[in-house]
């Protein structure tokens, strides 16, 4: 298998004899280049001396009181969980002791650098694996996962929409910024929505509300159920095709697909079907 999560630096470790990872300068060295670390153009000068002086040495020590001249109280915040973690990584020897120490005492620390850890440890542990199924399931342990049904499972899994081969910049002419608000709407309208729709078109069930918001139809809730979701189908494939860079053959499917939801119920057999009894039509 290919050298994955580059992005996690345990190429930029090395082993001890027990297989542990000790702390490097170059480990060290990425983590103040990472962008929650860099200054940004406004920081001050205290910042900006700090981040200089520990990219020529990533183990000098930093005193108290340049850290306090710092202007910006987040700024002063996050530079205090950095060098926290380095002075227990550095005491420890090892990720893995790090961890523990961190994890025993119970120490703050933001979720970022705690995912950097894990992440760390895991590779190391995962070293040589050739299953990528195993190494994916990995990634529950330190990357935000979401879930989902069906074909919206990938996409709120990931919001980034890597697993599926989606790039979260083909939403760019879209008013979203992750996958996880279109997979919402996936599992909730065309998720949900179709059970209950498919339960109440086999059933026909009379329930009050739903009844009630459609009776002017003349027609049980579930035909016009599946009217409305064949008309919001052609809306949301419409928005796909002026707002997304390419379209797939699937979306052909769905718009024949959407024909059928709304070209189905208004048959004369499907209207006497689903007629809703005199008493109950507006």
């Amino acid at each position: 298998m290919p050298e994955f999560w580059v992005a996690s630096g345990h190429h930029l470790t090395r082993l001890d004899a027990a297989g542990r990872m000790l702390v490097t300068d170059e480990l060290l060295l990425a983590w103040l280049a990472r962008p929650e670390v860099m200054p940004p153009a406004d920081a001050c000068a205290a910042e900006r001396a700090i981040h200089a002086r520990l990219m020529a040495d990533p183990r000098a020590p930093v005193p108290a009181l340049q850290l306090a001249a710092m202007h910006d109280a987040d700024a002063r915040e996050n530079w205090a969980f950095l060098l926290r973690l380095r002075e227990i990584l550095l005491e420890e020897g090892s990720i893995e002791a790090g961890y523990a120490r961190i994890v025993h005492e119970g120490v703050r620390l933001p979720v970022v650098f705690m995912n950097q850890l894990v992440q760390l440890i895991l590779r190391n542990a995962l070293d040589g694996c050739q299953d990528a199924q195993v190494v994916r399931a990995a990634e529950l342990m330190f990357r935000p996962q979401r879930g989902q049904v069906k074909d919206g499972v990938l996409m709120l899994a990931d919001p980034n929409g890597a697993p599926m081969g989606m790039p979260v910049s083909d939403l760019e002419r879209t008013p979203f910024d992750s996958y996880v608000i279109p997979g919402l709407v996936l599992l909730l309208l065309w998720g949900c929505g179709s059970l209950v729709t498919a339960f109440g078109l086999w059933r026909r069930p009379q329930w009050p509300l739903l009844i009630r918001l459609t009776a002017w139809s003349g027609q049980h809730w579930a035909w016009a159920a599946s009217i409305a979701l064949g008309l919001a189908l052609l809306v949301w494939l419409t928005v796909q095709v002026f707002t997304l860079p390419a379209v797939a053959v699937i979306q052909y499917i769905l718009y024949a697909l959407a024909a059928l939801l709304i070209a189905l119920p208004l048959l004369p057999s499907m209207r006497r079907r689903y007629r809703l009894p005199a008493a109950d039509r507006v």
